[in-house]
């Protein structure tokens, strides 16, 4: 309750038949009421919010050992698939490597069961 209040409050007062000595002590006790149950407020206030604080922080922690545990599994499953690849490019080459060989012997066999081919 601002200053102007309290004044007014005294007039009021006043203005009912208190004597100005009652409507001061009146108008002040309202006052302090007034302000002590505004700090009553903004302490519950402040412990609301730092509970509410915590209660994200906690979730936000919780939010991040998800990620990184997400983060490890798919660190895990691509170096499954780099190796998965590796392995079927080997396989890839060598059977390549197999047809090429193949080819030129079957090559080779021909010009040489045709040797009046050419």
């Amino acid at each position: 309750m601002s200053i102007t209040s309290q004044l007014q409050n005294v007039q009021k007062l006043r203005g009912v038949g208190f004597s100005q000595d009652q409507a001061e002590t009146l108008a002040e006790i309202i006052e302090r009421s007034h302000q002590q149950g505004f700090e009553k407020f903004a302490e519950v206030l402040e412990r609301s919010m730092t509970d509410f604080r915590q209660q994200m922080d906690r979730r936000f922690a919780d939010f991040d050992a998800r990620l990184e545990l997400l983060e490890s599994r798919m660190d895990t499953k691509i170096e499954q698939l780099r190796v998965e690849l590796h392995s079927s490019l080997r396989t890839l080459t060598v059977q390549l490597v197999g047809a090429v060989v193949a080819i030129v012997s079957l090559a080779v066999a021909v010009i040489k069961l045709f040797p009046d081919w050419h």
